[in-house]
């Protein structure tokens, strides 16, 4: 069959170059794509294939890549991002981060500053030490804390009970405290005469009581300008209070009662039906007017109500001339410890010298109960003799025991085993005869705040 001369064209790029392999076999110069010729018609047929080294893809190879690098992204994703610890149990290996501690200041160690302390009991009568203070670094003068913090701690074992940053500071380097345990057998605080506090037994904290105060008490509705605690033995167990408007009161706070100071005189000489008898013991004062009277403790009875106001009770040997007047020495009188007047506005019912013929210098009753009376005083007139410490049974007088070289004695609290002493700042744990004496060498402190 005759054949017609037609221009050869490359059925996949278009090209019209190309090399005959064989009869009516060619291959695309451009390209590469072989493809052959039918007779008479010139019909091409072709095949596409990657050649080695040609970066030719298919429509389907690119499918399968592009599949291929989605699934590598996406596992990617998953080990990357995958759900927490939290919402499923599945283990994710531990950063630096979580396995090293994170490096923690160094310790510095502080002293008590400007402290004030006392000896108590807890609610279970665990003999306990309290410091109420400021914090002086032992290093580092420029790390002082200005704030107040106190500590408790359990005299018998030396533990610390208790360590916090008081609820209440002072703007005064050295700030002013007192601590008074009054007959309603709390403690109490108070802080440059502006704050007072409560010691509770059960939480060994202190709770404040000015607000307290001031919402309660009518008195006292338009705030507080100074608080101070009474002497118990002068005023009875009561909060000195100048109110803002400057009103003067004394607050009781067993018996939640104000009273004007300047009726004090009147008030404390009434006679209550709620009144019971007490006892109490107290020294006799030097006489002026009997010089030779030897000191004496005194052991005395009066009616009180407890919580409320009570007279001071003094005891000295003079002349009571049984009225107010000018005297001579040709006047009439009667030698008395305390003078008929005194003893009836202090109601007192009867007097007794507990200890006839024993000698007392410097002397002062310390601590007493229904069981035992502990006195301090020098056993002579020269006055480079040693305090002594010495029990008495507060029936019979007689002497328990005698301590020497204690310090100075600031407290002392008995208790059902013993009694703890408060000597220079330090408590000391003495046992009931005496014979022990235990104070434990982490009592009072040096802090390490971290």
């Amino acid at each position: 069959m005759a054949k017609r001369i037609k221009a050869i064209k490359c059925p996949s790029c278009g090209g019209t170059k190309a090399t005959e392999l064989r009869a009516d076999y060619y291959r695309c110069d451009s390209c590469g794509t072989p493809f052959f010729l039918d007779s008479d018609d010139i019909t091409i047929h072709h095949k596409h294939y990657t050649a080695s080294g040609t970066n030719i893809f298919t429509q389907k190879n690119k499918i399968i890549v592009i599949g291929f690098l989605a699934f590598i992204i996406v596992m990617i994703f998953i080990f990357q991002f995958g759900s927490s610890p939290s919402n499923d149990r599945s283990y994710v290996a531990p950063t630096v981060a979580e396995t090293e501690e994170t490096p923690k200041e160094p310790s510095k160690s502080y002293e008590w500053e400007s402290e004030k302390v006392t000896v108590f009991k807890d609610d279970k009568n665990t003999p306990i030490y309290i410091v109420v203070g400021k914090l002086d670094p032992v290093e580092d003068a420029i790390d002082r804390k200005d704030s107040l913090f106190f500590g408790v701690y359990d005299v018998k074992t030396g533990s610390q009970l208790l360590f916090d940053r008081f609820d209440g500071s002072s703007s005064d380097s050295y700030p002013t405290m007192k601590f008074q345990r009054y007959e309603d057998d709390n403690l109490y605080l108070t802080i440059d005469k502006s704050q007072i506090y409560r010691f509770n037994k059960q939480s060994l904290r202190f709770n404040s009581l000015r607000k307290q105060l001031e919402t309660e008490v009518p008195e006292f509705k338009d705030g507080i300008a100074q608080v101070e605690l009474a002497d118990p033995e002068f005023d009875g167990a009561a909060f000195k209070v100048l109110a803002n408007d400057g009103g003067k009161h004394l607050y009781f706070p067993m018996a939640k009662r104000v009273y004007d100071p300047e009726k004090m005189w009147d008030i404390t000489a009434k006679h209550y039906a709620e009144d019971l008898s007490t006892t109490e013991y107290s020294f006799s004062r030097e006489s002026s007017e009997f010089p030779k009277e030897k000191i004496q403790l005194i052991k005395y009875k009066f009616q009180h109500r407890k919580g409320y106001p009570r007279d001071k009770h003094v005891f000295s040997w003079r002349k009571d001339y049984g009225r107010s007047g000018i005297f001579t020495e040709r006047s009439p009188y009667k030698k008395r410890l305390i003078t008929d007047y005194s003893k009836q506005r202090g109601k007192i019912t009867s007097i007794e010298d507990f200890t006839p013929g024993r000698n007392y210098f410097s002397p002062s009753v310390v601590v007493f109960n229904d069981k035992e009376v502990i006195i301090r005083f020098r056993p002579t007139a020269n006055p480079n003799d040693k305090l002594i410490l010495q029990c008495l049974d507060a029936n019979t007088a007689e002497i328990k025991w005698t301590l020497q070289d204690l310090g100075r004695i600031e407290d002392m609290i008995i208790l059902d085993d013993g009694y703890v002493l408060l000597s220079d700042n330090k408590p000391i744990f003495i046992s009931t005869d005496a014979k022990t004496k235990v104070q434990k060498p982490s009592i009072p402190i040096t802090l390490t705040l971290n």
